[in-house]
């Protein structure tokens, strides 16, 4: 396993036991491509989280 993964997945325990239609987005601050994971937490970089929340003014 990635040492990236592994790191994420403590941080994303809360959010894996919220039963809830919300998107759970995951914001790191690493240089990663945005990818989803196999229950449904994105994970996006910070740069291209506040560039799409930009856009979409």
């Amino acid at each position: 396993m990635p040492i990236f993964v592994s790191l994420l997945k403590a941080p994303t325990n809360s959010l894996n036991r919220i039963d809830d239609s919300y998107t759970k987005i995951v914001v790191v601050r690493d240089n990663v491509l945005p990818w989803i994971d196999e229950k449904g937490v994105q994970y996006i970089n910070i740069e291209d989280f506040l560039l799409e929340k930009i856009n979409e003014l």
